[in-house]
């Protein structure tokens, strides 16, 4: 009966402070929230009242201490869990947010907003995998959000999923014909399949989309739109139109890294590169270390017979990255040039442990091991590269132009993946 009084009289008092908050008197409102949670400090109307006083008034340190309190007294209410995970979240608890709008979802499993906050957090943590199952469940409570369509479509693409990304582009698409998000995420998925001059069609018209309301404040957008266009232009076999537009994008942003690297990768694969490598030195400025520029330098000096400098960027590259196979084959192909057949047959032999299948690099090491003077072993990889491919009987054995290997390139194509 006691408690039963304290309440009552908590209660008025808090009807009270509630009156005052909404006639904009927050202070007084506040000083009577106070006074209801003297009067029974287990009264969870008020607390929860105060907190979200608290909240509002950018203070979600204090919101959740009355928060906590709120939840011993009442621990099976989800809007409960749901406040504090915000309050968690901006605090930057990403994990304890994460908690409580799980146990926000076990005790209310269609609670929409709990569904956004959780899937939200863990793609901002990168946890694309569980963030997924979350993900599908919010666009099953709202199918014709767009946020939450575009969202799961970007996180569909990051785990290889590109069929699943371009339904959700679709129903975007749908919806708002020029979303220029929907059709930037649906030529990055038709880019993982293949579809290359599908996803030119869908760049081109982002950029047209963007282009037409170019501001100061959005030309590092407008840049990377560039950049996406000419990277899709690249796939489908337009390189000249791919570096027009590539330098464009740098013309636009000369900060964008990403850009600036693409075009050095463009002018290399079009022979230009003294210019690639003033983009990469440009780059190795401001990114000291960075191994994709690494890589792409060192098959420069290749290109220009500078092995010694090959040789050093294709070791620091493998130094920080020791798992790229591309960073290998340079380091061979330098060591080659300076005939340490050793070295050169070391780094074969670790591409082989990773590509046996290959034959251009048994082929190749057996021509190591012919300069070297190895007759045995270099027998044993012809036959190998034999075995695999027939064309590979009438391949020369002996070093041509002062020290250089005649190289498939075509056959280790499949070292030129992205890094």
């Amino acid at each position: 009966m006691l408690l039963f009084n304290k309440n009552e009289k908590a209660r008025k008092i808090l009807d009270e402070g509630l009156g005052r908050i909404r006639q904009g008197d927050r202070q007084g409102g506040l000083e009577k929230l106070n006074a209801a949670i003297q009067t029974a400090p287990k009264f969870a109307p008020a607390l929860v009242a105060r907190a979200q006083l608290m909240a509002e008034a950018g203070r979600p340190d204090q919101a959740l201490g009355d928060i906590d309190q709120v939840i011993e007294v009442e621990p099976d209410i989800a809007s409960h869990y749901f406040f504090r995970g915000l309050c968690q979240r901006v605090l930057n608890r990403p994990n304890k947010a994460i908690a409580d709008f799980d146990q926000c979802l076990r005790l209310e499993p269609d609670h929409s907003e709990a569904v956004l906050e959780i899937s939200s957090l863990l793609v901002r943590q990168e946890r694309l995998e569980e963030a997924l199952p979350f993900l599908d469940r919010a666009v099953e409570l709202k199918p014709d959000d767009v946020g939450g369509r575009l969202t799961r479509a970007r996180a569909l693409i990051a785990l290889r999923q590109p069929e699943r990304a371009l339904d959700d582009v679709g129903v975007v698409g749908k919806q708002q014909p020029h979303s220029i998000e929907a059709l930037r995420l649906g030529a990055r998925a038709l880019l993982m399949l293949r579809q290359y001059n599908e996803a030119v069609t869908l760049a081109r018209r982002a950029l047209q989309l963007i282009e037409a309301e170019v501001r100061p404040d959005n030309k590092s957008e407008v840049a990377q739109i560039n950049l996406e266009y000419a990277q899709a232009l690249d796939r489908a076999g337009q390189a000249k139109d791919a570096l027009v537009t590539a330098t464009r994008a740098v013309t636009m942003d000369p900060t964008n890294n990403e850009a600036l690297f693409f075009r050095g990768a463009m002018l290399q694969s079009q022979g230009r590169s003294p210019e690639a490598m003033e983009d990469y030195s440009e780059l190795l400025h401001r990114c000291p270390g960075w191994v994709p520029v690494l890589i792409n330098r060192a098959g420069c000096y290749l290109d220009r017979g500078q092995a010694q400098r090959a040789l050093s960027d294709a070791s620091a590259a493998l130094t920080k990255a020791p798992d790229q196979p591309i960073a290998l084959f340079n380091r061979a192909r330098a060591q080659i040039h300076v005939g340490d057949w050793m070295a050169a047959g070391a780094d074969l032999t670790g591409l082989l442990e990773r590509f046996p299948k290959d034959p251009a690099i048994w082929l190749e090491r057996a021509r190591v091991w012919h300069a070297a003077g190895r007759p045995d072993e270099c027998a044993d990889d012809r036959y190998e590269a034999v075995k695999r491919d027939a064309k590979m009987q009438h391949e020369p054995l002996e070093p041509v132009k002062g020290g250089r290997f005649i190289t498939s390139v075509e056959g280790l194509r499949h070292l030129f993946a992205p890094v």
